[in-house]
């Protein structure tokens, strides 16, 4: 593996980037130190941790499209290949692979996550942010927009009856805290493909509703709409205690996934 890294003048002098709190950029200058010859880090809250960075700092990366984390705490920055792309017999292939196989690359190298429907993949490819344009999170697009910002807004009508079927609008119905709609239904889709079925999930909705109810749980605390179907949150037993920690933890992590 590489020992040098280095980080791209486009990303190091663009104006969101410089934007960004001290400790969100040194943090960033930390997980490249740390990456793999692909751009992943193991653990990206021991990296924070480690080098005395707040939690703030990591959700600001994540929120900013600088660095994507999976469930399982790995890391990818996502704008790797424009700034340490390893060839040779110095490359050493990451073992992340499985997250790798989430991931596609826009015509700049710069990675993001693939959808499970191929045809809209390739149509949306050249859609994807750029380093450079204003377009790092805040592109105009509708469809990007959906795919890698909350889009609730405005935009959510517009692709609406294009995108979602009428069992998912029916679930998203009854959520309550919605947030990246377009993320949970391609969570929806693929939890559908592995025989999950709509009644399985209504049923889990309904559940965690209850719960919240029942335990009177203050808003900033409820899961958003994305996380739930990414985390597969109607498999959750509802009828025992969950910590306000592990709460606070989905809140400040896992949405921004």
């Amino acid at each position: 593996m590489a020992e040098r890294r280095f980080i791209s003048k486009s990303v190091l002098y663009n104006p969101e980037y410089c934007s960004l709190p001290s400790g969100a950029r040194t943090l960033y200058s930390y997980l490249v130190l740390n990456a793999d010859d692909d751009g992943f880090v193991d653990n990206v809250k021991s990296v924070q941790k480690g080098c005395g960075c707040y939690a703030k700092s990591l959700r600001n990366l994540v929120k900013s499209q600088y660095i994507l984390v999976f469930p399982n705490g790995t890391g990818v920055i996502r704008h790797w290949n424009l700034m340490n792309k390893v060839q040779g017999l110095k490359y050493k292939k990451t073992l992340h692979t499985a997250e790798k196989s989430m991931l596609g690359t826009d015509e700049d190298g710069v990675y993001y996550l693939l959808d499970d429907d191929e045809n809209t993949r390739r149509e949306s490819q050249s859609v994807r942010p750029r380093l450079g344009q204003v377009s790092l999170g805040k592109d105009n697009n509708i469809l990007a927009n959906c795919r890698n910002k909350k889009c609730d807004g405005d935009d959510a009508p517009q692709i609406e009856a294009a995108v979602y079927t009428a069992e998912f609008e029916e679930l998203w119905a009854l959520y309550p805290k919605k947030r990246d709609k377009y993320k949970a239904y391609v969570a929806y889709q693929k939890a559908k493909k592995t025989g999950v079925t709509d009644d399985v999930i209504k049923d889990g909705i309904n559940r965690y509703n209850a719960y919240i109810e029942r335990k009177q749980i203050p808003e900033k605390y409820i899961k958003y709409g994305v996380t739930f179907f990414n985390h597969r949150s109607w498999e959750d037993d509802y009828s025992v205690n969950i910590t306000r920690e592990s709460e606070a933890f989905d809140e400040e992590l896992y949405n921004l996934l």
